[in-house]
């Protein structure tokens, strides 16, 4: 909760240096766009000729980003995927926009500003992500451990296990194995550990509440393969 109450208020910070940046680039390589001089940024937060209200784009840059998924920390696990969001994120900004310039009718923004000022905002947010990635492990607010499950029970799905002990720093907590249902594996692992069948993949990950999976065999049938890819989906 915090992490994301973090991210909100840089991602905000950056939606303002957008704007802000973006009215001083705008005026410094074209004067005529301010005849009067640049405005205060407290000006750009209201109704004013150049850009919609900053208050709407503060609203639909949050609203896009969260649908974007940007608000997601167990997402957010490499630089693509944090471009990819800020990507779609600018474009469901632009499309809001577009909406209330349509609506208005009558306005006649900047597009040099509004383009400028996507653009830094969309930069800001991938930097912003990218120092949260860099960051993340060194925050100490970011303590719970991810549960992980095997799918597997052979000798492969124990020596992962045990790498997992080994390696994982303190930041993943084995919660137990899942059993395939096609063939059978000779069991490597502890049959306490054993938490069910493939096919009960959706109630196991509730339950035990699972954030990472791992495929540690090859003895899957068509219809666990179709459902650890929808799982794997919903876990991000």
């Amino acid at each position: 909760m915090l992490l994301r109450l973090l991210l909100i208020v840089l991602d905000s910070a950056a939606v303002l240096a957008g704007l802000v940046l973006s009215s001083w680039i705008v005026a410094t390589l074209n004067p005529t766009v301010f005849p009067a001089g640049m405005p205060q940024w407290s000006h750009l937060l209201t109704l004013n000729p150049h850009l919609p209200p900053g208050g709407f784009i503060w609203v639909t840059w949050m609203v896009a980003i969260v649908w974007a998924g940007g608000h997601n920390p167990s997402k957010m696990t490499s630089p693509a995927r944090m471009a990819t969001m800020a990507f779609k994120a600018t474009v469901g900004s632009l499309l809001a926009i577009a909406a209330l310039h349509l609506a208005l009718r009558e306005t006649s923004w900047s597009r040099s500003l509004l383009l400028t000022s996507l653009g830094i905002t969309f930069l800001g947010l991938v930097t912003v992500r990218v120092c949260f990635l860099r960051l993340q492990p060194h925050l100490k607010i970011n303590k719970r451990e991810q549960g992980v499950a095997i799918i597997g029970v052979g000798r492969r799905a124990q020596g992962l296990s045990e790498r997992l002990l080994e390696y994982g720093h303190q930041a993943f907590t084995l919660k137990g194995f899942i059993t395939p249902e096609m063939g059978s594996e000779i069991f490597e692992v502890d049959g306490k550990m054993v938490l069910g069948p493939v096919m009960n993949l959706p109630a196991i990950v509730t339950e035990q509440r699972i954030d990472v999976l791992i495929l540690a065999s090859e003895r899957l049938n068509r219809g666990e393969h179709m459902l650890l890819a929808s799982q794997a989906h919903e876990l991000g």
